[in-house]
């Protein structure tokens, strides 16, 4: 221990004082003063016990006597630094600090949904990836029951909890920097009779709280620190030693993260970004395990992470829902679909975004032969590994300056309210508290709930509508207009549930469309090129749509008024939205649309609606009613009706003849039957001999022109 600490003498230093000062003391020794001269002068010399920055001395007592020694220059810094480490100025504690912790504290120690359901599912992952433990101890299963063991452990305050927390290991929890936080769990370890610790709680209430919700964060680091003691050979009725101690501890704080650990510089920046050091420390822990134990670490990656990745996607990539995940929300969670419910499981983030989100995504990319998906996939992994670097306090007011909700990357007032006046900028889910206090100033309420849910991490929004739900019920609030409940707003495990109406959809849609009409203002303005003639198609088709959906949400806020009761209301909304949605992504895909359910505004539209139906028509789909419907709004609008319609339903023709000629000579004789049915049912007969021209340009063999004729000969005349 020499190179850490060592005892060193005291310097003697010289006082002088006059002799009456020191009489008392003199004449209990039994020293006669009746000649002595008071008045005079005494030089002393003492033990001087001072602590000395310079030589990184320290002063203990031990045994009621005050000892001196000298610590190597890092313990000296952190042991002197104990009171004020990582603090900021009073000024800037008060501005930037402040709410950085009521962020953390919102976000972690007292939100249950993160305590109780999100943290211990990524964090038994985490650990399983970075326990020290081996063989079948080191596997997931184990890893789970093992944790659950340790709540257990926390709960009764058993021997090996007490060992635990003596030694600092609650330290390594979120809160655990917090000088406050030291000071209680240094109460906590004090106090043994009952009569003390209900003192404790009772003096602490909102400190009691975040310590029932942290129960589950302590779970795998006690399970950890209990394996590796009895792995190093302690049993329970015996003593520690040193080193069964200290490896115990190391490996509880590695298992997770540990918030203790972090550089000077980091831990002060901490004090101004929630989570930086956590952002620091997350990869820097799994870097470790792969380090020092590469081929266990990665082929439980693979077991516990690659493989239910692949399995999830496999079972996942056809559906709409799927699809339609926005990037961040499909980086971070599994989804299973059961029944018609959606879970939602947490990702560990560094291993689950590393061995999972990157798999998903260009597996993604393979199946629909599109990059977009392998792009975001390594995006969000990218931003997942980078720390924050904007002030907690400071970022909420950022995010609604710019309208960018810089984690789901998307817009928090969307392209379809910024029409409205501000404080008509709500959705069907935004709270009554918004809605009042955007009136009362002239602002949107998503921002208001945006700055809320940005200073709280949820927590100020979480009870808002808990006490929103109470006046409800008690009839202080209409309960009209709001959006009917979801299984993600149950409280607590409503984590676990995918938002039936959550999607990337709308977002992207209107993103799509602000881009083209920003081409094409710098087009008028003679800024740019012109939009070509499909873009350009693609704008008018999508203003129109994005009239219509603007059309559907009317509808769908009139709904929400009448007095139908909330289940009832839910599967109308859920009906509303889908058809949104269906509209919405046909649009922006470039496929057709239905398209009597938005109305033209010119021949141009009327013929594209037109071709939308002989589609339909040409699908199977019965469209004399929407036909109908189609005649009436362009009589309406004065626009001819006849001839479009013979324009667009040539035009649907033609489009299934170059088909069908493409698949026969291609062999592929059921997709050609299958257009050649559709120019039917458009009354529009293939001629045999009507691919003459094309085959003789392609210069088909012989065989192949004879094989396409009498093919066609044959569905012709009904064989």
């Amino acid at each position: 221990m020499g190179e850490f600490i060592e005892p060193v003498s005291p310097d003697m230093i010289p006082s002088s004082a006059p002799l009456s000062a020191i009489k008392k003391q003199l004449e209990d020794a039994g020293v006669s003063l009746d000649e002595a001269d008071m008045d005079a002068a005494i030089t002393i010399f003492q033990n001087m016990y001072r602590p000395d920055a310079k030589d990184n001395v320290i002063v203990l007592w031990r045994k009621g006597k005050r000892q001196m020694y000298q610590v190597a220059p890092d313990v000296y810094r952190a042991m002197t630094a104990i009171d004020q480490q990582f603090q900021l100025s009073k000024i800037l504690d008060i501005v930037l600090g402040v709410p950085t912790r009521m962020i953390r504290l919102g976000a972690t120690g007292l939100r249950p949904a993160f305590s109780m359901i999100t943290n211990p599912l990524r964090d038994v992952m985490t650990a399983t990836m970075q326990t020290r433990t081996t063989g079948w101890q080191g596997q997931l299963p184990s890893v789970v029951v093992r944790s659950v063991g340790g709540i257990v452990h926390d709960i009764m305050g058993t021997e090996t909890a007490r060992l635990f927390k003596a030694g600092g290991g609650e330290m390594a929890q979120p809160l655990s920097i917090d000088r406050q936080f030291t000071q209680e769990a240094l109460h906590e370890i004090l106090a043994v009779r009952p009569k003390d610790k209900v003192l404790n709680w009772s003096r602490h209430p909102v400190d009691t709280m975040r310590e029932l919700f942290s129960v589950t964060e302590l779970g795998p680091r006690l399970a950890e620190f209990e394996a590796i003691l009895r792995q190093k050979g302690w049993k329970p009725g015996q003593d520690v030693t040193f080193e069964q101690y200290v490896s115990a501890q190391a490996a509880a704080a590695d298992v997770t993260v540990d918030f203790r650990e972090g550089g000077s510089y980091a831990m002060w920046i901490n004090r101004l970004v929630a989570f930086f050091n956590a952002s620091i420390q997350g990869p820097n822990r799994f870097v470790q395990a792969m380090r020092q134990r590469p081929i266990s670490t990665t082929l439980k990656a693979i077991a516990w992470i690659t493989l239910p990745s692949v399995i999830l996607w496999w079972r996942n990539k056809d559906e709409e829902w799927y699809k339609n995940l926005p990037a961040h929300e499909k980086a971070r969670y599994w989804h299973v679909k059961i029944g018609k419910s959606i879970i939602r499981i947490p990702k560990p983030f560094e291993p689950g975004m590393i061995f999972g989100t990157s798999v998903e995504g260009m597996l993604d990319s393979w199946y629909n032969n599109d990059p977009k998906y392998a792009k975001e996939a390594l995006q969000q992994t990218a931003w997942g590994l980078v720390p924050p670097v904007v002030p907690s306090a400071i970022k909420p007011v950022v995010e609604v300056a710019a309208n960018r909700d810089f984690f789901r990357d998307a817009p928090i007032v969307s392209q379809s309210l910024q029409n409205q006046r501000p404080e008509d900028q709500y959705y069907d889910r935004t709270s009554e508290t918004a809605r009042k206090v955007g009136k009362l100033f002239g602002v949107a309420p998503a921002n208001v709930e945006h700055l809320i849910y940005g200073y709280t991490s949820g927590l100020g929004m979480s009870a808002i509508n808990a006490g929103e739900d109470v006046l409800r019920s008690a009839g202080v609030l209409p309960k009209k207009g709001q959006s009917p409940p979801m299984l993600a707003d149950m409280p607590v495990i409503g984590r676990l549930f995918l938002r039936e109406t959550t999607t990337r959809v709308f977002d992207d849609f209107y993103t799509k469309l602000a881009e083209l009409n920003a081409d094409s203002g710098s087009a008028r303005a003679g800024k740019a090129e012109g939009l070509n003639p499909k873009d350009s198609l693609l704008r008018n088709r999508m203003e129109a749509v994005s009239d219509r959906l603007a059309d559907i949400r009317k509808e769908m806020k009139k709904d929400l008024e009448g007095d139908d009761g909330p289940d009832v209301k839910l599967k109308r909304i859920l009906a509303f939205h889908r058809r949104m949605k269906t509209i919405a992504a046909a649009a922006l895909a470039g496929k057709p649309v239905f398209s009597a359910d938005f109305p033209p505004k010119d021949e141009d539209e009327l013929k594209f609606a037109h071709t939308e139906l002989f589609h339909a028509e040409a699908a199977g789909q019965d469209i004399d009613a929407a036909s109908a419907r189609l005649d009436g709004i362009a009589d309406k609008l004065g626009l001819p009706v006849d001839p479009t319609r013979n324009k667009a339903r040539g035009a649907v023709a033609t489009y299934y003849g170059d088909k069908l000629y493409k698949a026969l000579k291609a062999g592929d004789d059921d997709a050609a039957k299958t257009y050649w049915q559709a120019r039917e049912t458009l009354g529009y007969s293939t001629d045999p001999d009507s691919y003459q021209d094309n085959m003789a340009k392609d210069k088909l063999p012989e065989a192949d022109q004879e094989r396409i004729i009498k093919t066609l000969e044959r569905w012709r005349d009904g064989s």
